[in-house]
């Protein structure tokens, strides 16, 4: 099984929570801490950020996961309260998703 690597096709702001829902290659759609390498300037590649190992069907339901999320840190691990949170919300856990 293929990972899913952070160069997203579309990346979506949510400016108040500083946090992006992202488009992978795959269609699927899940929550990042940055852009991805695609949309993020080359010398700036190290602030590309890393996604949630979970899919939404669609970029309203990431958006609405992140307007709701916990006050937690964001952390990208499968056990984190953002994983847990969007699943919640509606996403499925996704091997293709863990970094």
């Amino acid at each position: 099984m293929e990972k899913m690597s952070n160069n997203y096709a579309q990346a979506i702001a949510v400016p108040d929570k500083d946090l992006f829902a992202v488009q992978l290659s795959d269609g699927g759609w899940s929550i990042a801490d940055g852009q991805g390498t695609n949309l993020t300037d080359e010398d700036m590649v190290e602030l590309a950020g890393w996604h949630l190992p979970v899919r939404f069907e669609y970029p309203e339901q990431a958006i609405k996961a992140i307007d709701a999320g916990p006050k937690d840190w964001f952390d990208i691990a499968e056990d984190s309260p953002w994983s847990g949170h969007a699943v919640n919300s509606g996403a499925v856990r996704e091997p293709k998703y863990l970094m």
